[in-house]
């Protein structure tokens, strides 16, 4: 009995950060295209999307995964401390010469405007002049106003740290919530006690310390990736909410393409299985019931 709830607890708070992120993107995109992306707003709607979407992808939850409370505790403590170690060992850079500057003045002027695109303001820089242009790395030039190259689905998240006064601590959190999610996948798979391996082998590997340590759109991305793929497996595995779960691992999945435009890559394999899926229904099989769901909600993202 103790194993089956451990079991539960862990099913659920390994998909939440999947469905939280997801549930802030689908609030905040609107009032971003709106110019409404403010704290306020942001936060009021967000919350309540990422809540509905938590409750809906956690309850009834089956027996997806065997595990105890200690085998938790470990995974736990693994993110803890990588969200920890990656907080106090950010890097700050907003020289705009890659992707985290970009991603960080791109956060940074939402976060404090709530609207896009930006305008040229020629007159901070003494006036408008023929040899003067806002052109750069990262930053175009779209009909006389300033538009950033990258999706919006990462600066949204990264936003949450200026309104709080820490805009270099969130990506430490996501790597943290990234590490969490991977390992509900493993968990999923292989066993919860292997779970525990693969959160430390993640929080160590380098990639995610570089990506958890700035503004980088991987580690959001890898979370909603990941995430899908737990919810996706909770509804082949699940006895009930089986559509409602596929819906949902669409959604998380087809978000990705908002945080990174590559992203359209990495989900395009789910569209093939979510065909799979419907064709598996001409010969019964109870698996073939996710696959409309899934395609609805990776078109819907």
């Amino acid at each position: 009995m103790e194993v089956d709830r451990s079991g539960r607890i862990l099913a659920a708070i390994t998909v939440l950060p999947a469905l939280a992120v997801a549930g802030w993107l689908l609030a905040g995109l609107p009032l971003l295209m709106l110019g409404r992306f403010g704290a306020v707003p942001v936060a009021l709607l967000g919350v309540a999307a990422a809540a509905v979407l938590g409750v809906l992808g956690t309850r009834r939850l089956g027996k997806v995964v065997e595990a105890t409370s200690l085998q938790i505790a470990g995974i736990l403590a693994v993110a803890v401390a990588s969200g920890v170690f990656n907080g106090v060992m950010h890097s700050e850079q907003l020289a705009v010469r890659r992707d985290p500057a970009t991603y960080a003045l791109y956060a940074d002027w939402i976060a404090a405007h709530g609207s896009l695109p930006i305008p040229p303001q020629a007159e901070a820089f003494g006036g408008v002049d023929p040899w003067l242009d806002f052109v750069s790395i990262g930053f175009y030039d779209v009909k006389g106003s300033v538009l950033p190259q990258f999706m919006p689905g990462a600066p949204m998240l990264f936003a949450i740290g200026h309104w709080l006064g820490a805009p270099f601590v969130v990506p430490a959190v996501l790597g943290a919530l990234a590490v969490l999610t991977v390992a509900g996948v493993v968990a999923r798979l292989v066993g919860a006690r292997w779970a525990v391996v693969a959160a430390v082998a993640v929080a160590v590997s380098q990639p995610i310390l570089y990506t958890s340590r700035t503004t980088f759109s991987e580690i959001p991305s890898l979370i909603l990736l990941f995430g899908g793929l737990a919810l996706a497996y909770d509804a082949l595995t699940g006895t009930s909410g089986r559509r409602l779960r596929g819906l949902l691992a669409g959604l998380v999945l087809g978000l990705a393409v908002l945080v990174r435009i590559d992203g359209l890559r990495d989900v395009l394999p789910a569209l093939a299985f979510a065909g799979l899926l419907i064709a598996m229904r001409r010969f019964a099989r109870p698996e073939g019931v996710v696959g409309p769901p899934l395609l609805a909600g990776l078109v819907a993202g």
